[in-house]
């Protein structure tokens, strides 16, 4: 419970920090929260039976998750609006380890230099799996970005690549996107995919602890097809298996042999009405960014076709 209750009042002190300017809310909020885990776990004083221990436990973890949320939401918010010297110092204070690594990671990824970033990440990816080498599992303390600081910066996906392609990839950055669902016509194309000899969305989901690495590369493409579409725009980052990479010619993606596929052109066209509907990108740049999800989606699965062994 020491544990527990040191992450807590690190988590609790970030919250006042990015909460809003009236701290004796946040202050209020606590007490009451302290009064009812003491009640729904029957603490009396300082003695804490054994059977309140595993209420205190779960009462604890709800309490970290629901002001984690509230952090990352905050952050969000913040650099939403702008990216101010003081708006990074104030980032930079926060001590929990969850806020930390968020402010770390948008550090680096706003820097120019994309190796940097790159390697920052495979260290973040390591010293989680130190961390949490006995107790490997998706919880509260893992981290989880939010949907809106992912679609303002579009690199932020790379520090959710498989790494370990083992259960320790549980433990990785997720994101919370949630809602729509990629148009029938694009899943149609991806599942009439001859390399990985199944459904692309489905291809490498099963039991046993490398499909948990292949689960999670279809997840980030997936994220990246239905949420992030300027991504294909930038040019700090090019395809998922090889980002600092740059796209290959139209033409050279044009010549490929799926582009004759009959699903190819319906797929297409289903993206580019969703980039200029939902996302507002112009016709050149939703053809471009169609042309690139399909081309990333459909090259980079062929090279998950070892999970499939020999069928």
């Amino acid at each position: 419970m020491s544990a527990q209750d040191g992450l807590l009042g690190l988590v609790y002190r970030d919250a006042l920090l990015l909460g809003p300017p009236d701290a004796d809310t946040g202050k209020k909020e606590q007490l009451k929260w302290l009064r009812e885990r003491d009640r729904r776990c029957g603490v009396k004083g300082t003695e804490v039976s054994d059977s309140a221990t595993g209420c205190l436990r779960s009462v604890y973890s709800a309490r970290i998750d629901t002001l984690y949320k509230r952090i990352m939401v905050a952050i969000a918010q913040r650099l939403a609006h702008d990216q101010a010297p003081a708006t990074m110092a104030t980032l930079q204070r926060l001590e929990s380890p969850q806020a930390k690594r968020v402010t770390q990671l948008i550090s680096h990824v706003t820097a120019d230099d994309t190796k940097t970033f790159d390697t920052f990440v495979v260290d973040m990816d390591e010293e989680l799996a130190r961390e949490n080498h006995e107790d490997i599992h998706p919880g509260p303390e893992n981290l989880t970005l939010p949907c809106c600081l992912v679609e303002r910066y579009p690199r932020l996906p790379l520090a959710m690549r498989p790494y370990f392609f083992s259960t320790l990839d549980l433990i990785l950055p997720n994101v919370d996107c949630k809602g729509q669902a990629l148009p029938a016509a694009a899943v149609k194309f991806l599942v009439n995919n001859s390399l990985t000899k199944q459904n692309w969305l489905d291809r490498c989901r099963g039991e046993g602890t490398i499909f948990y690495g292949y689960e999670r590369d279809i997840d980030v493409r997936e994220l990246r097809l239905l949420h992030l579409p300027g991504s294909y725009l930038s040019a700090q980052f090019a395809s998922i298996n090889a980002p600092d990479e740059p796209w290959p010619e139209p033409e050279d993606m044009a010549s490929t042999e799926w582009t004759g596929d009959p699903y190819f052109k319906p797929a297409k066209d289903a993206l580019v009405r969703l980039y200029r509907q939902q996302f507002r990108l112009s016709v050149p740049d939703a053809e471009r960014a169609a042309l690139r999800a399909l081309w990333d989606s459909r090259n980079g699965s062929g090279g998950t076709d070892a999970c499939l062994g020999d069928n």
